[in-house]
Parts: C-alpha cells; structure tokens; sequence
C-alpha cells in the first residue's frame, strides 16, 4: 500500500514537472524595443505621456514587455528602419514607408509659433515663405513648410526667443506648452506673442520591417480602433493635459505611390 502510494506520488510530480516548463514558456512575455524622442506630455524619462499610456493599453503586461529608450529623434527613427529597435513613436507620415506605419494617425500635431507683437497671423505653410524660422533641435518643421527664407534648429528655446527679441530670427515655431513658461521667465511677454495652431500635422507609430513587428502592427491597428471608438483616445490626451483637439481623426493612411 505505501509502496504504492509512493509510485502514484512519485507520477503525480512527474506529470506537474513536464507542465510547468510549458506554462513558464507559454507566460513569458514579448518583449517589445520602444524608442522616441522626448516630449513633455508625449513620452517622458519617467515613463509618463499620451504614447506610453496608449501603449500599455494597447500591449498590457504580463503579456507583453515593453522597453522604452529615449534617443535624439532622428536616431529613434534609424533604430526602427535598420531593425535595431520595434516600434518608433510620434513620427509623419513622410519620414518611413507607410506600410510599417499605424494605419490611422495616433494624435493631431497643433503646432504653436513665436513672433513679436503685432505680427500678421500665421496659418498656413505659405505663411512663413521668407521668413526666419527656428525650432528645437531634432523636431525638423522643415518638412512641413514651403519657402522659409532660412531655417535653424537650437537646443535651448531661451537662446532662439532672443534671436527672435532682436531681429535675428522672425519665428520659433514649437508647442505652447514647452514655450510659454519660457517665455516668462525670460521676460520677454510684452514683446513676444505665442500664435496657437498655426500648423497641423498626423503622427503616427513606426514599426520595423520584421514578420514580429508586422504582427506587431495589425494588433495595435486593431486595439487602436478599439480604445478610439470607446472615447478613451480623448480621455487619454486630457489626462496628460494634452488638447482634446489633438484626437486623431480616423481617416486611413494612403498607400505610398
């Protein structure tokens, strides 16, 4: 009887050890190689943002595995084309092959302009043609204008509201948020103007050309729509005070020519 108490036990851990190995390997998660740029309500050092927070919704743990890296914008985006990381945040449309684009837009890009006081309204890209125009180094607006007369990138935004204060530069295009607090401290709020919504641009996420980044791909497309027809997209940028203007409109990316 003991004997055969032994035996049926002695199976009986037989049975579980050959299950485990497959549970444990069933439950390890995808590892998912996130690089961007930083930007304040977007992606942070700290992991907080509109980005991260859709990312987390769309790809949860313990199924999935995210590793955020923050790299100057341009290195992110050659991560992502060379295969060297998964997924690119917050890019346009023009800058990787809109086959390993997210198929809508993921947020509506409100770009914001410095001018001095009295400057005629900017709105469209024909606006700034020979104009002096300046933005932070790595954002590239470059792409999105027509015939600027010259256009400059610098790293910090106290240096180019003062190119700006004395003539050395006509615009500072950027976002409100990042420049007004700047702007204040600096002193310069009586003699320098913060236009809103000068220009609009789509973002999109980037994905790697790999079978996994493409599976990658149809999983956010699909959770995407999801979480948007929901509302949570909306509540998502509020919640990291961020424009409910800034809600993408589901309108599909055209395929390349």
């Amino acid at each position: 009887m003991v004997e055969n108490t032994v035996i049926r036990l002695c199976l009986f851990c037989a049975i579980i050890s050959s299950i485990i190995p497959s549970i444990s390997l069933a439950e390890e998660p995808i590892q998912i190689d996130v690089v961007s740029d930083e930007w304040q309500g977007f992606v942070t050092q700290d992991g907080t943002g509109y980005y991260l927070d859709l990312l987390r919704l769309v790809f949860p743990a313990p199924k999935y595995n995210l590793n955020i890296s923050i790299y100057p914008y341009t290195r992110a985006l050659y991560k992502v084309q060379h295969n060297n990381a998964d997924i690119v945040l917050g890019i346009w449309a023009n800058e990787h092959p809109n086959k390993q684009l997210s198929s809508f837009p993921i947020e509506t890009d409100i770009l914001d302009a410095v001018v001095r006081q009295g400057h005629t309204f900017l709105s469209k890209p024909e606006a700034f043609d020979q104009l002096r125009v300046l933005a932070q180094t790595g954002y590239g607006f470059d792409e999105l204008l027509n015939n600027p007369s010259s256009y400059e990138e610098h790293v910090e935004l106290s240096r180019m509201l003062k190119m700006i204060q004395v003539k050395r530069a006509d615009v500072l295009l950027g976002y409100q948020r990042e420049i007004a607090p700047v702007l204040l401290q600096e002193g310069l709020e009586n003699e320098l103007e913060i236009q809103q919504s000068v220009l609009v641009e789509h973002a999109y996420l980037g994905f790697c050309s790999s079978e996994k980044c493409s599976t990658l791909k149809q999983h956010f497309d699909k959770r995407f729509l999801e979480l948007h027809h929901q509302s949570i997209i909306k509540q998502l940028l509020i919640d990291n005070d961020l424009s409910p203007h800034a809600e993408p409109r589901l309108v599909p990316l055209s395929p390349s020519p």
